[in-house]
């Protein structure tokens, strides 16, 4: 079994660069940031490659088990390559504080075997999220009604006995864990964080499928088949769904990109249409119209009669480039 100090310390890293970046100086945020998660990836990868792992069904709060070693050296190079990934521009203190937080607490979550413990963990990564809507100021109202439901569920399944694997109570966590997820029917907020919240904090919060952990921790020994069954047919109509709206938007898109490009290259013409969508042309001409007939109004109502403005001076003060 790893050595516990060992553990604590590798679990321990994220929230120390979380600190770091509290103290020091803004500009120092996120070069801790990348330098703590790149530390805790080789740490990831000599945990999983040289030392002792326990069984999966040992008794300890946070240990790492056979399930746990593979996974996570993957998680940390996905935290880590998302924060390389997201633009500069974004990277403020708040993000790197986040990223290292989403990082420790999806390391911890891993490691748990505790089942009150890794459900309270999978409910604190639903405010990493909301903390960035809220900072930059982007509705929040699907992501925060999607996920009361998600923790009035899971509050609902503790309450149905789910210690004890009453059906109910396992029934309930499935449900909770499936609108997490982004499940269909329960995955419009999906779109809305992606679109509102950056990259890097919606790909972290979505790609560790904290969910299927929760299932293999919690579940997998309990679970009627059919529950299941269902779970599994509506995973595949959300994958095929998504599927079919990521086609849709490919079609749409695609053809004005390649029209861009096409128009950027050296032979081509600028006044060609964008492939096969219909552009309309712009009508200059009522521009020009509706510019002039701005100025004649604005002419009429500013100069009055008597100010000695003569017949030659009103093309000058109606003509649009004036």
């Amino acid at each position: 079994m790893m050595p516990s100090f060992l553990l604590t310390s590798l679990l321990a890293l994220p929230f120390a660069g979380v600190l770091g970046c509290l103290l020091l100086h803004e500009a120092w945020s996120l070069r801790i940031s990348l330098g703590t998660l790149a530390l805790f990836l080789f740490g990831s990868v000599a945990s999983m490659l040289w030392l002792p792992v326990a069984a999966v069904d040992v008794a300890s709060m946070f240990v790492l088990d056979t399930l746990a070693a593979p996974l996570l050296p993957v998680f940390a190079l996905v935290h880590l390559l998302s924060h390389l990934g997201t633009a500069k521009t974004v990277t403020s203190t708040g993000y790197c504080i986040r990223s290292l937080l989403a990082a420790g607490l999806s390391a911890l979550a891993l490691c748990c075997h505790d089942e009150y413990v890794l459900l309270a963990l999978l409910v604190l990564t639903v405010m990493l999220p909301l903390w960035e809507l809220r900072e930059r100021g982007r509705s929040s109202r699907a992501f925060v009604v999607y996920m009361s439901v998600f923790c009035m569920l899971l509050g609902a399944s503790l309450l149905s006995g789910l210690s004890e694997r009453t059906p109910l109570g396992v029934g309930l966590l499935l449900l909770a864990l499936m609108v997490r997820g982004g499940v269909f029917p329960a995955h419009s907020w999906m779109p809305v964080l992606f679109t509102s919240a950056t990259y890097g904090t919606s790909l972290l919060f979505v790609l560790p499928l904290m969910e299927i952990l929760v299932i293999v921790r919690v579940l997998i020994t309990t679970i009627p088949t059919w529950m299941l069954d269902i779970a599994g047919v509506l995973c595949l109509v959300s994958a095929v769904y998504a599927g079919d709206m990521d086609a849709r938007y490919r079609r749409r898109t695609l053809p004005c990109i390649c029209g861009v490009l096409r128009r950027a290259g050296t032979g081509a013409n600028p006044g060609e249409p964008l492939l096969c969508l219909p552009v309309p042309e712009p009508d200059f001409a009522g521009d020009v119209r509706g510019h002039v007939a701005h100025r004649q109004r604005r002419y009429r109502s500013a100069v009055p009669v008597d100010v000695g403005c003569t017949r030659a001076d009103r093309p000058r003060l109606l003509d649009p480039r004036t």
